[in-house]
């Protein structure tokens, strides 16, 4: 009985110290972003709005400098003209992210595959046809600057800031 008595209180100890410990283990801060965003965003100005959605990577972790890292972007939207004009695009680029903690300063540049399926129509105020003409598909540079909000080893972005397409932007993101 002694001996039963003293396994159960060892095992108690054990788990007890075991549960002590993971709870100190939670409270380690880290100074990391997470290395995957998933995001979204919409931009507007005046006559002209576009939506996108991107997933960005990171591939450099700087160490103690003002940027924080390397990133790789690719993502996938719709842009618009109230003239009729605009259409799907997709783009890749590379992205600088500097700041400290929670507030960063992100600056991207690429290139973008921008098509212009609503070709067509006249001067009567017809609807635009749909093309899918290569000469209504144009290549562009791209690029964002502004501000994001993402904790050290949090899940959620925010983002703003002036890009080309879809110039003045806001959106939120997932990281993981």
């Amino acid at each position: 009985m002694v001996i039963l008595v003293s396994k159960y209180l060892f095992l108690s100890i054990l788990l007890v110290g075991s549960w002590s410990y993971a709870q100190e283990s939670d409270t380690i801060k880290t100074t990391k972003v997470k290395k995957n965003v998933i995001q979204g965003s919409v931009g507007f100005i005046f006559y002209s709005a576009g939506a996108q959605l991107n997933y960005e990577r990171q591939l450099i972790q700087f160490q103690d400098q003002s940027l924080s890292g390397l990133w790789a972007n690719a993502g996938i939207g719709y842009w618009g003209v109230i003239a009729g004009y605009g259409g799907p695009y997709q783009h890749v680029s590379l992205g600088l992210l500097g700041g400290h903690e929670n507030n960063h300063f992100e600056f991207t540049f690429g290139v973008g595959r921008l098509n212009n399926a609503a070709r067509g129509g006249d001067d009567y105020g017809q609807s635009p046809v749909p093309s899918a003409s290569s000469k209504d598909i144009n290549y562009s540079p791209i690029g964002t600057m502004g501000y994001r909000y993402q904790k050290p080893g949090g899940s959620f972005v925010f983002r703003c800031g002036v890009s080309y397409p879809p110039l003045p932007y806001f959106g939120f993101g997932l990281a993981f």
